[in-house]
């Protein structure tokens, strides 16, 4: 298991590296570029674009964010991660009884709910409990199972989890709360904030409150010497799950399917080994890891650099694969 540590003595990244750097980042990314995103080195900004008090839809970022506040409820003795998820979410016993919140946070479960009849890959409630899609941990599946997990962290937790986040991390780390919000879901207890991202209920937020968040991930749950989320949960879930590697149920037509299988933590994009033997991003250690959303929203954590990238915008999908180029020269002009 990879460990979530900083260079003793990094070397310092200049102004004209450091925009070298962006310029690339701008040069994979579509029509927003790199206007809102940030460069984050050895302790300073060092680069910033001229558009980041937006606020942005992070879509699949607030996955990252759903993990974090599941490590809390880990940390705190709440929630297991490895025990059958029905003790926390008994909707799930008739077809689900050996599902656990480890299945559900890489995508293995198989649980199957409600889906558009002309489009199942489009979820119309995913409370609405199917059969199984697959055989339990068989197949890799990216779907909002996270509102399940959510849904858990809210009954043992007594609280929505955007103020179960807000109250032991967003307020500790300097979240601007002008620029952040996490829109609500219904539930089978009512409301409660999105833990997947979809449906419009995830996190929305600028790029210098995913900076934040970025750096707390980067320093292993720390800040200004106060461990607020356990470096133990961090490093498990910053790293390739052996769940994760194996095939795509939609082999042949999910976005994913290039990409994901073996680079996938507990809700948060890694650095691992895809399943045709190559990392994801090959100039990148295997400790390199990233919240990744919809449209191009990403917070990539570089360590080995003591750097982190955040990029966020409005336009659209690129290839994943595209951010090694941008690590490759950040380390070139390291």
């Amino acid at each position: 298991m990879p460990s979530i540590n900083t260079p003793s003595q990094p070397n310092v990244i200049s102004s004209d590296a450091a925009a070298s750097v962006m310029q690339t980042l701008a040069d994979i990314s579509l029509h927003d570029g790199a206007d809102s995103a940030l460069l984050w080195q050895a302790g300073e900004v060092r680069w910033e674009g001229p558009v980041t008090d937006r606020i942005y839809n992070a879509w699949s970022c607030t996955k990252s964010f759903t993990s974090c506040c599941t490590g809390l409820m880990v940390d705190a003795g709440k929630l297991d991660i490895d025990a059958p998820a029905v003790q926390w979410l008994p909707e799930l016993k008739e077809h689900y009884p050996n599902v656990t919140l480890r299945h559900l946070l890489t995508f293995t479960s198989g649980v199957q709910t409600r889906a558009n009849d002309a489009d199942p890959s489009i979820i119309i409630d995913p409370f609405d409990v199917r059969e199984p899609r697959f055989p339990l941990g068989c197949c890799l599946h990216y779907s909002p199972e996270s509102e399940w997990i959510a849904l858990a962290i809210k009954r043992v937790s007594g609280q929505a989890i955007g103020e179960l986040f807000r109250e032991q991390i967003g307020d500790k780390i300097g979240i601007d709360y002008d620029f952040f919000r996490w829109g609500e879901i219904d539930t089978p207890d009512g409301p409660n904030n999105g833990g997947s991202g979809a449906f419009g209920a995830g996190v929305h937020t600028n790029p210098r409150n995913l900076l934040r968040f970025g750096q707390l991930l980067l320093q292993g749950g720390e800040w200004n010497g106060v461990q607020l989320i356990s470096r133990e949960w961090l490093c498990e879930a910053t790293c390739s799950q052996e769940l994760s590697a194996v095939p795509p149920w939609d082999a042949l037509d999910g976005w994913y399917r290039d990409w994901l299988p073996g680079t996938y933590g507990l809700h948060t994009w890694v650095n691992g080994i895809k399943l045709n033997g190559q990392r994801l991003w090959p100039h990148g250690s295997g400790e390199v890891f990233a919240a990744q959303g919809n449209r191009n929203q990403i917070c990539l954590v570089v360590p080995e650099c003591d750097a982190i990238i955040v990029r966020m915008g409005d336009d659209g999908v690129i290839n994943m694969r595209d951010y090694d180029l941008v690590i490759q020269r950040l380390k070139e002009t390291l």
